[in-house]
Order: structure tokens, then C-alpha cells, then sequence
């Protein structure tokens, strides 16, 4: 039964969200529809824009991306130090 009660409660801590979470927004990447006529048939992709590494509108996403990573990464960092 302790066991029990722990393991409730250590899930409750631990999906809890901070008031850091809940300001924290992924970006989210610009849709630009491309098509592809292949084997006889037509594919969109909405995402081939980022298929070039040298534009600046990629690398800019991606480090936007990885921004948001560190600081999702910091918050979780810190409330892991709080369960173990």
C-alpha cells in the first residue's frame, strides 16, 4: 500500500505543470505545400521548404527548435532534481 501511495504520488509531482510549462510554446514550422507528381500519383509535401540547409529560413526554425529543447530540457532538469 506504500508502495502504491509513492508511486501516485511521485506521478502526481511529476505531471504537474510549472507556470515556466505553460508560457513555453514549441515553434512551429511554416507550411508550404509543394507537390509531386510520382508514380502516378500526387504527393504534397507541406514541408520540403526545409529539405535546403543553407537557407536561413531553416536554419532559423532549427534553432528556434533547439532553443525551445534547452529550456524545455532546463525545466525538466529541475524537477527531476525534486523527485530523485
Amino acid at each position: 500500500m506504500k508502495y502504491l501511495i509513492y508511486v501516485v504520488c511521485t506521478l502526481l509531482f511529476a505531471c504537474k505543470t510549472t507556470p515556466d510549462q505553460t508560457e513555453l510554446k514549441p515553434p512551429v514550422a511554416n507550411k508550404v505545400p509543394k507537390a509531386f507528381n510520382e508514380h502516378s500519383g500526387t504527393r504534397l509535401d507541406e514541408y520540403f521548404w526545409m529539405n535546403d540547409p543553407k537557407d536561413t529560413a531553416v536554419i532559423n526554425h532549427l534553432k528556434a527548435e533547439n532553443a525551445y529543447y534547452e529550456r524545455w530540457g532546463r525545466l525538466c532538469r529541475k524537477r527531476n532534481h525534486y523527485i530523485f
